[in-house]
């Protein structure tokens, strides 16, 4: 190094040491002045020149901690080290910065900071640039690598071109994004941008794939819709879902609205995946603040701090929001928030109540008094994931809500909205990026839509332009609501649309030539596998061929949704397509618009959503009155999250899949129960149904039967829901089977119990019963009074007859039985059931009365909106006051004269008795009650009405799980009756819901073709002796083990008409049906688990068992039954 060099750095050298020295002097100096007086303090911080730290501004985030501007010595003598010392420091010093930079050399220039999302996405297209180097590298001699630094841009015009080839790329500004993605793949391996030329190259050629160029309308959704996508959620929605998480639904909606924030803000985003990164309770802030108005009075507002934003890693600002009491109840945030918070038990706080929040003072010194949560739940996530389970629905405190779960349910929603577009969350986005771009300032509206104003004009701005462009232009008034009102994306919606698709498009969709060959090559591998000795197939687990056989199994789940999807956006275009069509067509022919659309009334499977529903939607303008609504529906919310058999514990539990489809199997044989229960328990609630014949299926020896028997017990489960269709002609024993489920179900007699099973939770039962035949006997599962608590409710004209033989029977039992009149309380009636009832007649047929009764109902409709209660005294005002064309009027007074002989009337009025009666359709544990309409003046059409009602309200009103049975159902379930169709509806949807319902179905009749989807749906099956060759054909088409059995051809040919040849399989097996004894059965169920194979279990699948079900501790029926 030159001498000269070597003096400069040396005297910096040495001015760099004198600071330091004078440094610690100056410290030393203020360490003597650690006790100054007040006066010399004053004096010091009066001092002012250019050394005073005061007058400089330095940003903490930025700058260093150190002194600066000191004046010091940098004279020779200044220095503290020798000259050689100093020159052996730099020569080293030297030495360690050519390393530093020979190091910086070798690792090149810095890769971009890109987001993991951005990585994973061009590392997605690297791998698609593999593939296709591997298809050109024996020609080009060049590996993928190589052929990406080589930068041709002929190569990559070629790869676009092959990337259009081999995916389903319909925009041209998808294939851009490719091309952006390779190019940063390129720039990841070079250290270096692409040249620009070639940049611009590709770019340029793009067009020439000639893809799409358009554009997607954006569609903006504001207020309106948002009330109408909340209506549905809280209102038309009838997909069964936790009420946990429609508050959670609400909450983000709201804050997606009212924020404009993106869905990862809030919830676990789909790119984080796993990463459990959402709003947490240390985010949200609750705070009792004066109020602005009048001091003396306070009021609940909420602080929410969104960290989690876009590109928070680079530059994205965390956005912090304050929230105030809502005057509409739907949208109150606040109000969300607490329900939330309470129904978690967050609150720092014991609070007995709600009020007590509400009513807290804030100290006089103060102007706040915050509301904590729990210091070990504040980095516990806000909104949290909601699951089935088999133990009930559970609420995982511990993890985030899904983005998923919350896009699905918003699509959803748009659908039971009625709206013609498919939504999108960013359209909520959108709507609010557009009123904040016109109320804020571009700072704040940047800060909170958290990019820049560019960005938002790109690709914020809404296609439609809700201004007045006619004042703009012509000077003319402004009518700026009219056309904003016209700019809504809800503007088309109707509720009408279909929401999923009918049974006769299911069928469709499942014949679809994609599936048909997809299931053809899946069941090709499965009997492929069991050649190859793989029963069941899980042994083949980690073949190739298993593997493929896996991969066929998804792909038609993946199809089938795909397919689905694409039929229900289908069938909602034709809908809106052609309902204007419709709607002008009617009118142009004379008819009378729709005053008021009516839609079947909706049956909240919980009364509080249905206290919920109503308080949501009105709005409240005063202060007092909005906190009293506020409280009221915070009260409210929680109470929905423990009432659907909800789960709060922190941890998800971890269940073995074989015992968790033990518990989930309705019939269990008792060896399978023995053999695993050693472990751990299989079934909370079970009781012996029955036996079958001993086989060589135990996995044990006969010591595992209990008291040695040669018959292995099968055991019902009581805990878990389940639906059973019972079969056979008359005398056969069907009616004694329905009693033997309903006794396991029902059962809390502690001295009977132990013989018979474990029922820690009783069901609540309610038989229907009807004898068309007016025959002078009873209901035979009254028979169950003896150890059931049980109630009769019979019509009112026949309650003399039938209350004398209940009791006779109970009386020769030894036991009783309460005969109770049975009266249809005026709130059990809405719209849909009035038109039922009124429109009692063939189902093609529609009395002349009912346009009459129809435009009283949409009136009424008008009137309560949907929300308040059905006021039959007001429809009854309504008819009187209506004039009806001569013999139109007499039918109809027969209908209304039947309903009303099922009310009770004041003793000294005409009028009918309020809703203040004795409700005896509410269920509760281990009680049964029997509906029974054996009656001269009621029809079968009628009694389907009334058990329709009675159904509906037993299943609302009544907490506990349920059993529902009808016994001889083919008394009152005809084809072609509107009113058995209807009830047999409510039936189908029941069983599809019974999981969430926490309902148990059991159909018990003579004809098995009364309505064979509720065949299909049954997930037990007992056919007892009948005689009839069409029955057993009918059940060779409905019940899977049967249908199996079927020749290839005859399976093909199902629902022909051609007469083919019966085989001797069937044959035998109808001669078997036919030597049934009373009460045994031949048992379908495919999911019920026989025995254990190793560390897997068997179930019937497609076959079947003779069973015999017997009481074994039921002295009434042993007696009763002296037969069995």
């Amino acid at each position: 190094m030159p001498f000269s060099t070597k003096r400069i750095i040396r005297k910096e050298l040495a001015t760099s040491t004198g600071i330091k020295n004078a440094a610690l002097m100056r410290n030393r100096y203020l360490l003597r002045r650690s006790n100054p007086s007040s006066a010399a303090d004053s004096c010091w911080e009066g001092q002012s020149d250019t050394n005073s730290f005061s007058d400089t501004y330095s940003d903490p985030d930025t700058e260093a901690d150190t002194d600066i501007n000191i004046e010091l010595s940098t004279g020779e003598d200044a220095g503290f080290t020798s000259e050689q010392e100093l020159d052996a420091d730099l020569d080293s010093e030297a030495e360690e910065i050519l390393k530093d930079i020979a190091q910086l050399r070798a690792e090149g220039p810095a890769k971009p900071n890109h987001t993991p999302h951005t990585i994973k996405l061009w590392k997605r297209e690297g791998d698609f640039w593999e593939r296709y180097c591997s298809k050109i590298m024996k020609k080009t001699k060049r590996s993928p690598e190589e052929q990406l630094r080589a930068c041709d841009p002929e190569a990559f015009k070629a790869y676009l071109r092959w990337r259009k080839k081999n995916s389903r790329v319909k925009k041209e500004s998808s294939m851009r994004s490719y091309w952006k993605r390779l190019s940063m793949c390129y720039m990841d391996l070079t250290r270096h941008t692409m040249d620009a030329d070639v940049l611009t190259d590709v770019c340029n050629w793009i067009p020439s794939l000639m893809l799409d160029k358009s554009e997607k309308e954006k569609h903006a959704m504001y207020v309106q819709d948002l009330y109408a996508i909340l209506h549905a959620l809280w209102v038309d929605d009838t997909k069964p879902l936790h009420g946990f998480i429609r508050v959670q639904i609400s909450l983000l909606l709201l804050l997606s609205a009212a924020t404009a924030t993106r869905p990862g803000a809030i919830v676990e985003s789909a790119s984080a995946k796993g990463s459990n990164k959402a709003l947490s309770f240390k985010n949200i802030e609750l705070l009792k603040v004066r109020s602005v108005v009048d001091p003396s009075r306070s009021t609940i507002v909420a602080n929410v701090n969104l960290e989690n934003v876009k590109n928070k890693e680079k530059d994205g600002k965390p956005k912090k929001f304050t929230f105030r009491l809502e005057g509409t109840p739907a949208f109150c945030i606040v109000s969300y928030i607490l329900s939330i918070g309470i129904g978690q038990g967050a609150l720092r706080d014991e609070f007995s109540s709600v009020r007590e929040i509400f009513d807290l003072n804030i100290p006089a010194d103060r102007d706040v008094l915050r509301i904590k949560w729990k210091k070990e739940l504040l980095n516990q996530p806000f909104l949290c994931d909601v699951r089935n389970t088999s133990e009930g629905v559970r609420i995982l405190k511990e993890k985030a809500f899904p983005y998923a779960k919350y896009r699905d349910t918003f699509v959803r929603l748009g659908r039971v909205a009625g709206f013609e577009e498919s939504l999108e969350l960013y359209q909520l986005r959108r709507a609010s990026g557009r009123n904040i771009n016109s109320a804020l300032d571009p700072v704040e509206r940047n800060q909170t839509m958290g990019h820049l104003g560019s960005t938002y004009e790109k690709y914020y701005t809404p296609t439609h332009i809700a201004r007045d462009f006619q004042s703009i232009y012509f000077g003319s008034p402004s009518e700026a609501l009219l056309i904003e009102s016209v700019a809504r994306m809800g503007l088309s919606r109707d509720r009408r649309a279909p929401t999923e698709l009918d049974d006769e498009q299911q069928k469709e969709l499942r014949n679809d030539p994609a599936l048909t060959i997809l299931r053809k090559e899946r069941e090709v591998y499965k009997e492929q596998l069991y050649d190859q000795g793989f029963y069941p197939l899980s042994k083949g687990e980690g073949t190739d061929l298993y593997k493929k056989y896996e991969e066929t199994k998804r792909k038609i789940g993946s199809t089938y949704q795909r397919l689905y999807r694409e039929r229900l956006e289908s069938a909602v275009r034709e809908f809106h397509e052609s309902i204007d069509t419709i709607e002008i067509a009617r009118q142009l022919s004379g008819m009378a618009a729709e005053k008021v659309l009516t839609l079947p009334a909706v049956e909240f499977e919980l009364r509080e959503r249905g206290t919920i529903a109503g308080m949501l939607f009105k709005p409240i303008q005063d202060e007092k009155a909005r906190m009293a609504s506020s409280l009221e529906l915070i009260r409210y919310q929680p109470v929905l999250q423990d009432r659907r058999n909800t789960s709060g514990t922190d941890e998800p539990n971890v269940i073995d899949p074989m015992v968790e489809e033990l518990r989930m199997s309705p019939l269990v044989w008792w060896n399978v129960k023995q053999h695993i229960e050693p472990q751990q328990q299989v079934q909370r609630g079970y009781a012996v149904l029955g036996h079958v014949p001993e086989a060589d299926n135990s996995p044990q020896d006969d010591a595992s039967v209990p008291n040695g028997a040669t018959r292995t017990p099968v055991l019902l489960n009581t805990d878990s829901p389940w639906s059973a269709f019972l079969c056979g002609s008359q005398g056969s024993g069907k009616s004694h089977t329905l009693s033997c489920m309903l006794e396991n179900c029902l059962l809390t007699d502690e001295t009977i119990l132990p013989r018979v099973g474990l029922n820690p939770h009783p069901l609540a039962g309610l038989v229907f019963h009807y004898d068309r035949c007016q025959g002078s006997g009873v209901c035979e599962a009254a028979y169950l009074c003896t150890s059931v608590p049980t109630t009769v409710l019979v019509s009112p004209s026949n309650y003399g007859r039938l209350k004398r033989a209940y009791e006779a029977m109970a009386e020769k039992l030894g036991a009783k039985i309460t005969v109770k009149q049975l009266y249809v309380l005026p709130k059990y009636l809405d719209t849909e059931r009035m038109k039922t009832l009124m429109a009692v007649g063939k189902e093609d047929e529609m009395p002349l009365y009912m346009q009459t009764i129809l435009m009283i109902l949409r009136k009424m409709a008008i009137e309560s909106q949907g929300l308040g209660a059905f006021d039959y005294n007001t429809f009854r005002d309504e008819l009187s006051a209506t004039k009806f064309a001569s013999g139109q009027d007499g039918p109809m007074k027969l209908r209304l004269d039947l309903l009303e002989s099922f009310m009770k009337r004041c003793k000294y009025s005409s009028s009918i008795l309020a809703n203040n009666e004795n409700d005896f359709l509410a269920g509760t544990a281990g009680s049964l009650t029997i509906v029974d309409l054996t009656d001269p003046v009621i029809d079968a059409d009628s009694a389907c009405v009334l058990f329709d009602i009675c159904l509906s309200v037993f299943i609302q009103q009544t907490q506990c799980g349920k059993i529902v049975a009808l016994d001889e159902a083919h008394n009152y379930m005809a084809e072609g009756s509107g009113a058995a169709k209807a009830f047999t509806e409510k039936l189908l949807r029941t069983v599809r819901e019974q999981r969430h319902q926490a309902v148990r179905v059991v159909i018990a009749t003579q004809e098995p073709s009364i309505n064979t989807q509720l065949l299909d749906l049954c997930s037990i099956t007992m056919v007892h002796r009948c005689t009839s060759p069409a029955w057993f054909n009918v059940l060779k088409q409905h019940v899977a083990a049967l249908y199996l059995n079927l020749p290839t051809s005859s399976q093909a040919g199902v629902g022909s008409d051609e007469k083919s040849e019966v085989s001797e399989d069937d044959r035998a097996l109808f001669h078997k049906i036919v030597r049934l004894k009373l009460g045994e059965s031949l048992l379908f169920c495919p999911s019920a688990v026989v025995k254990v194979v190793g560390e897997g279990i068997e179930r019937i699948e497609g076959s079947y068992e003779q069973a015999r079900w017997t009481p074994l501790w039921r002295a009434a029926w042993r007696e009763y039954e002296a037969g069995i």
